[in-house]
């Protein structure tokens, strides 16, 4: 083959994995909310919602589990934004003060990310969870679900630690109790390639 040929070759190819590689960023990326408020001026950024379990959650007969993670920004603060999906299936309808209070996370309450090298990155949450729970009749059963969004400030070494490798579990710790996800494989760089979007929308 002719060099001249031979380097044109080498070029188009690096150009065609470049564009491959910018498309599936761009893929990765999704913005759920992009506004700015019209009298105060701040801007509200945050990426798409991506479950770190599979697309049922963690399952079984009678319980359900899912978590959900994705970047926040307002007023020049960002945010790792966790939501907890719970549904357990019961054979009666509980009374109310057996939904009241059902997921409680005081401010400060820690999450812990497991990495790929089993080091754990730790965050504090902003904003105290008192969430209920809503029972809804099925047929022959009753579903009970309880949701809840919570918020992780990031700073400059929090966001190095979660985008220089992947995840693999997560504790969310709660009062007196915690709960702990794996991460679906397909997941794995969720919470890195969340943060990243965040950071090239800004």
């Amino acid at each position: 083959m002719h060099p001249i040929v031979y380097w044109l070759a080498v070029a188009l190819l690096a150009a065609l994995a470049t564009f491959a590689s910018e498309s599936v960023a761009a893929t990765d990326c999704k913005i759920d909310t992009d506004e700015t408020d019209k009298f105060t001026k701040v801007r509200t950024l945050v990426t798409r919602r991506n479950s770190l379990e599979s697309f049922w959650g963690d399952s079984s007969k009678d319980k359900q589990k899912d978590i959900y993670v994705a970047a926040y920004y307002k007023d020049g603060s960002k945010a790792l934004q966790i939501g907890l999906w719970f549904t357990n299936y019961v054979e009666r309808m509980p009374p109310d003060y057996e939904l009241r209070n059902t997921l409680v996370i005081p401010k400060e309450s820690r999450l812990l990310v497991m990495m790929a090298d089993d080091s754990i990155v730790t965050l504090h949450s902003v904003n105290p969870v008192n969430a209920g729970s809503r029972a809804t009749r099925t047929t022959g059963r009753v579903s009970v679900d309880t949701g809840a969004t919570i918020y992780y400030p990031l700073d400059d070494d929090l966001i190095t630690a979660l985008t220089s490798q992947d995840a693999t579990k997560i504790r969310v710790e709660a009062a007196e109790t915690h709960y702990d996800f794996k991460i679906h494989e397909k997941s794995l760089g969720d919470i890195g390639n969340a943060i990243q979007c965040l950071q090239a929308n800004l």
